[in-house]
């Protein structure tokens, strides 16, 4: 990989400048041994190691000031000039840069001898779109992984897709995010994960954590109103309600063989016109859902069939917030909870 590729990646994996200063930085390590030289960064949870073609000095440099280097045309260089200081050149420009001390800065873990092609990765990027936001819930800002399948959830969503696997536990959703093509090979410690592709290597603290139980939330089997829709007809009535709600909130309503959204405001619900679907199959149970609207359409977007199962609670049992429209679509499953 050329340097300038690998430290842009790099940056990316930086902790944030508010934070903790030691982690908004990059290492530089040389090669040795036969070994390639390489970048490291981390926000000490989550890590990367880049290897790269050129030869590197055994420095740590500033993140901040490393992304202003990278944005110039042109290959990058780096030299040594003495008295704690480097040179960067890039293209026409050149930038003059002190060296941090990097005594305290953590060094990877030992790798593990053996690493396995990673199954998960179609299903993984299935599933991102419902994990928490870092600003709204580090928490569920991860992915979890099952010996049946793998999921994420922020508490008003889920996705699922069912795959076999022999991994429990949890990873950042970071360490899946921009990937090049290509195949992943995996490896787990007792406390770390691996992701290695290539001469990218991806790895991650294990969180000690409880995820929340969503087997008793998200049964294997629906129980309640079922009915098959056309996924085209689907998305163009709940686009149409939620592009006319100013919440963005919709209701959709499950009788007589179709299914009718509507929008909804504050004060009420308003008709939203040709916003009707005709169901295909249906088991004739009456109901209704009240959620948001862009929630489900992130979720369909992940749908690959040209038909989707929904499921959604029996009519009596409306406003218990635990009942979620379900989505089902082969061994994709999505639930988007109810808003109350």
């Amino acid at each position: 990989m050329k340097l300038k590729d690998a430290l842009k990646r790099a940056i990316r994996f930086c902790g944030k400048a508010k934070g903790n200063p030691l982690f908004h930085a990059v290492r530089f390590y040389p090669g040795n041994d036969g070994a390639k030289a390489c970048l490291l960064s981390t926000d000490g949870i989550t890590s990367i190691v880049l290897y790269v073609d050129e030869e590197l000095p055994n420095v740590l440099l500033d993140a901040t000031l490393l992304s202003k280097v990278v944005k110039g045309p042109g290959t990058l260089e780096i030299e040594t000039l003495g008295y704690g200081e480097v040179l960067l050149k890039s293209g026409t420009s050149s930038f003059r840069m002190r060296t941090q001390d990097f005594e305290f800065y953590p060094t990877p873990p030992l790798l593990p001898n053996t690493f396995t092609s990673f199954p998960y990765q179609d299903a993984v990027q299935k599933v991102l779109h419902a994990a928490a936001k870092d600003k709204e819930g580090a928490l569920l800002n991860l992915v979890h992984f099952t010996p049946d399948y793998v999921e994420c959830t922020d508490k008003a969503r889920l996705a699922r897709v069912k795959i076999v696997g022999q991994w429990e536990g949890v990873v950042p959703v970071r360490l899946f995010k921009h990937w090049s093509y290509g195949d992943i090979y995996v490896a787990f410690t007792e406390t770390h994960s691996f992701f290695w592709k290539g001469d990218e290597l991806r790895m991650s603290v294990i969180p000690k954590m409880v995820y929340p139980n969503t087997a008793t939330l998200v049964p294997a089997e629906h129980d309640g109103g079922r009915a098959l829709v056309a996924l085209e007809d689907l998305i163009y009535v709940v686009k149409t309600g939620t592009d006319v709600s100013t919440l963005s909130l919709i209701s959709l309503e499950f009788a007589d063989g179709q299914l009718c959204v509507r929008a909804c405001e504050r004060e009420g619900e308003k008709e939203v016109v040709k916003a009707t679907a005709e169901l295909r199959r249906h088991n004739n149970i009456l109901g209704k859902v009240v959620l948001d609207g862009r929630l489900l359409l992130q979720a369909l977007k992940e749908v690959d069939t040209p038909t989707v199962y929904l499921g959604y609670p029996w009519v009596e049992k409306q406003g218990q917030e635990v009942d979620p429209l379900r989505i089902e679509s082969a061994n994709f499953i999505a639930c988007v909870w109810q808003r109350v």
